[in-house]
């Protein structure tokens, strides 16, 4: 994946419990956890959980932040805790800002203040964002479209497939049963069978068997291509 860290901008969303949180600690955080200035506001506590940082590197107030790395499990996690997290963040240069469970600080017509300047203006001077959350539709249109890169687990929402079929591809509905696809995704998926990527074999036996993308698979798709990636059994990128 071609990603300058602190210009690309990305989002990664799926139904609850789909792997999203997995695939962003393992894939995109840990290997670069020494490398990149990030901070994490760790709705649950779960990048934490799964990458287990030195202890240094936690913090459970927001004025206890210092920059560099940081992981900050938030004791408040209301908008008005956001968007202080999001002032302190935006006072720095050279950052990565990855935000779990995103879907609670912005919605398809309201995206405010501080959260508002990053998705639309932090990256002129090398402040990112990664935003995970689920039903996309419910996620102001601007983090979407400043992503670069983005990330689709399954969705089990008939509307978010929708949207997302737009925003990423038809490929998106390889996450759901062939009997309830579009018109268009069975006339094409047939034809694009042979590009998935099968990143296991339990994996592969699953999708011969239903025609559908494992648990945890999920679409990518870089903006600046022409076509997305499919990755069955998750993980690699």
């Amino acid at each position: 994946m071609d990603f300058d860290v602190y210009a690309d901008n990305v989002v990664v969303m799926g139904a609850h419990w789909t792997g999203k949180t997995f695939m962003v600690a393992e894939s995109l955080l840990k290997p670069r956890l020494n490398f990149v200035n990030m901070w994490i506001w760790d709705y649950h506590g779960k990048f934490v959980e799964y990458i287990s940082p030195n202890p240094s590197l936690v913090k459970y107030e927001i004025d206890e932040l210092e920059y560099g790395t940081q992981f900050i499990i938030p004791q408040d996690k209301s908008e008005k805790a956001f968007e202080k997290f999001l002032e302190k963040a935006l006072t720095h240069n050279d950052l990565e800002i990855t935000i779990d469970e995103a879907h609670n600080y912005s919605s398809a017509h309201k995206l405010k203040n501080n959260h508002a300047e990053l998705i639309r203006n932090a990256q002129n001077r090398g402040v990112s964002y990664i935003e995970v959350f689920q039903r996309p539709q419910r996620v102001n249109g601007d983090v979407l479209e400043n992503a670069r890169h983005r990330f689709n687990f399954q969705l089990d929402d008939t509307n978010s497939v929708k949207k997302m079929r737009e925003w990423i591809g038809v490929e998106i509905e390889f996450h759901i049963s062939p009997f309830n696809r579009s018109a268009v995704a069975k006339t094409n998926l047939p034809h694009l069978e042979k590009d998935i990527h099968h990143t296991s074999q339990e994996a592969q036996n699953y999708f011969q068997s239903t025609n559908m993308l494992a648990p945890h698979s999920y679409v990518y798709r870089d903006k600046k291509k022409l076509k997305p990636e499919v990755y069955n059994g998750g993980l690699v990128i």
